[in-house]
């Protein structure tokens, strides 16, 4: 009788556990057809592993308990999966901050051709520049539609990996020909962002000098930036003011700010986050009890027989010789 409770608890604790998964699951699902209706792509293998789960607890649920072990595998992949879709679920923000930094692009695109044929009037030929900035401008509003075809077509990893590398991460190449042209337009403007800058720099680096972080290589190139600054500065003296001569010089000193930014970021670990990397959590993990395991243990792995010693191994304190 005894051992008859023992069991009849034992089942009503596995039920009461498989009812809590089920719930997590089913919130799952809500997930996943919310991430449908805005056009995102669930992985199959996602989906496959969601009907798995499924159908292993209605297998304990039926009293099918042959394959029950299975559960803890398929729960632990649905855990995985779970990452996969937290970015997923981020993805409509991301197109959305994509679309956000396009729609300035192209405002500015507007507001440099103006300029430029402005300049133009006064003998300053920015064409070229120009038209470095309107290809690199159509490169970024291709490469945004190349990553929402691929999230459309479940390839979720290629379309993070395209947007993080080739739309985010080519953002400030793409502004620098902008930026030459409004230097190019307002010199005044160029000498108080500088002079602004560099200040900001060396707050920076006498704040990571306080907590005794070797700043050698921000120093370096702080001065070679004041060095450009100044060269930048001494051209623009020079009438009339020739932009070949001036354009390389102003290229190299962005190239020395990114170079900056990016050092300052390996030094504090301070990295600006992606969209997808910014908000609240959407997919909670399911919770499932401590206990499981001894509700339904895992299958142990046959353990391999002893392999009989030979004769020869058979060497100890007891049998110093190998028997004969």
């Amino acid at each position: 009788l005894e051992e008859e409770r023992q069991n009849l608890e034992r089942t009503g604790n596995v039920l009461r556990e498989m009812k809590r998964i089920e719930s997590g699951v089913k919130m799952f699902e809500k997930q996943i057809a919310k991430l449908a209706k805005q056009k995102v792509t669930v992985p199959a293998e996602i989906t496959a592993n969601v009907e798995k789960v499924k159908a292993i607890i209605a297998d304990i649920k039926s009293g099918k308990t042959e394959n029950a072990e299975d559960i803890h595998d398929a729960m632990q992949v649905l855990d995985q999966d779970r990452g996969q879709l937290e970015m997923m679920a981020r993805w409509p923000q991301t197109v959305k901050e994509m679309d956000r930094e396009m729609k300035n692009l192209s405002r500015e695109m507007k507001r440099a051709k103006t300029i430029v044929a402005r300049l133009s009037k006064k003998g300053m030929d920015l064409s070229e520049v120009y038209a470095g900035f309107d290809s690199a401008v159509n490169k970024m509003e291709e490469t945004r539609d190349a990553a929402v075809a691929k999230m459309q077509a479940g390839e979720s990893e290629d379309a993070f990996e395209t947007v993080q590398n080739d739309f985010f991460g080519q953002m400030e190449d793409t502004w620098q020909s902008h930026k030459i042209i409004m230097t190019m337009s307002n010199f005044g403007q160029f000498n108080t962002d500088f002079t602004r800058g560099i200040a900001q720099a060396q707050r920076q680096i006498k704040a990571l000098e306080r907590k005794k972080i070797d700043t050698a290589g921000l120093k370096d190139l702080l001065a070679q930036a004041k060095a450009k600054g100044a060269e930048v500065k001494e051209m623009f003296k020079t009438k009339p003011i020739d932009p070949d001569s001036i354009m390389p010089v102003l290229e190299e000193l962005e190239n020395l700010r990114q170079e900056f930014d990016q050092t300052m970021a390996e030094l504090t670990g301070e990295e600006e986050e992606m969209p997808w990397e910014k908000g609240p959590q959407q997919f909670q993990s399911i919770k499932v009890s401590p206990n499981l395991q001894n509700l339904i243990p895992r299958k142990e792995t046959m353990q391999q027989p002893p392999m009989q010693q030979s004769k020869n191994e058979m060497v100890g304190e007891s049998n110093p010789q190998p028997l004969p």
